[in-house]
């Protein structure tokens, strides 16, 4: 199980939470909206780990009428914290990052709601096949979408197509922007696969 003090130092340690009560809240927040997409196995695990202060925050799963990207969440909780954006995301990797320390299985988990995608919070790798023709529109769509967004991402070009890595180094974790830019990778995929 992982404790709730345990979680606090970490994401006052690795997400500059200015003091306790900031990483109290960002800890609400994100436990708030981080498995609105995740399956109900998920959740239920997430719940049964998590400390049970923060029991109230695992929400019911969003309806289908709730669209909710990932790219979204850092402004989510930096809305419910009152920080910048920015630090909004640095606090949920902090968390993910927190989870991840308590509870490998289930960061594991929390990553898996990209099916196409391995890894855990310290990084995502999708591997692509694909006829060598189609991986310079690949590289380019993507990166496109990638400029876009403002992020990046890691590519290795192998004899069956591409292999793409996504983490943001800086917090040594899979925040949401870094999850952001693997559906924007899928969605490149989808549109080179179709013939974009």
């Amino acid at each position: 199980m992982i404790t709730y003090q345990e979680l606090v130092d970490h994401v006052v340690r690795e997400g500059n939470a200015v003091d306790n009560d900031e990483a109290q809240r960002a800890l609400e927040a994100v436990t708030g909206e981080l498995v609105r997409y995740a399956a109900p196995r998920t959740r239920d695990h997430l719940r049964e780990q998590l400390p049970a202060v923060l029991h109230d925050q695992v929400p019911a799963p969003r309806g289908e009428g709730e669209p909710h990207t990932s790219g979204s969440l850092g402004r989510d909780v930096a809305e419910r914290v009152g920080c910048p954006p920015e630090k909004g995301t640095r606090l949920v990797g902090a968390v993910l990052a927190g989870i991840r320390e308590g509870d490998p299985g289930l960061a594991d988990e929390l990553a898996d709601h990209l099916p196409d995608w391995n890894g855990d919070t310290g990084g995502l790798t999708r591997e692509v096949e694909l006829p060598a023709d189609r991986a310079a529109p690949l590289l380019n769509r993507a990166e496109r979408l990638a400029h876009r967004i403002g992020h990046s991402f890691d590519h290795r070009t192998t004899d069956t197509g591409i292999t793409f890595t996504v983490r943001t180094a800086s917090v040594g974790a899979v925040t949401t922007s870094d999850i952001e830019m693997a559906e924007r990778i899928d969605q490149a995929v989808a549109e080179v696969g179709s013939g974009g």
